[in-house]
């Protein structure tokens, strides 16, 4: 490959990033909002699930009014990132775990996440060559 085409390619995909990283938060609003609360735990390498509810009224940990699970979203946008995460108060309690309240975390790195947006990565440069 010539160095003309090396930069032709480098400046496609260069245009291709914004694209790439939406894609990329999509993949993680998804798999925090959809795949963790179905799954009822974290989902990473393997399923850790939540801690259950004492004295439950049948419901699932983390669901009550279903606002917490709908928080999740894309906060913020930059040139070479995107932020996903909750901007609901407690979610950081849940997420963390306080010294009364157990982590039932449902936001953070995951293996199987990380696959995910690899496979985005791939996708993209596979499409430019």
């Amino acid at each position: 490959m010539s160095k003309f085409q090396f930069l032709r390619k480098a400046a496609k995909f260069k245009a291709q990033v914004p694209a790439m990283l939406d894609r990329m938060a999509n993949n993680a609003v998804n798999h925090f909002k959809v795949t963790n609360f179905d799954a009822k735990g974290f989902v990473d390498v393997t399923l850790r699930p939540w801690v259950p509810i004492k004295n439950s009224d049948g419901r699932q940990p983390l669901v009550k009014t279903g606002r917490l699970r709908g928080s999740i979203t894309v906060l913020g946008r930059s040139l070479n990132s995107r932020l996903v995460g909750s901007n609901v108060p407690y979610a950081a309690y849940h997420n963390e775990g306080t010294s009364r309240l157990p982590q039932r975390k449902m936001i953070g790195n995951s293996k199987t996440l990380e696959k995910k947006n690899g496979l985005v990565i791939i996708g993209t440069l596979k499409r430019i060559v």
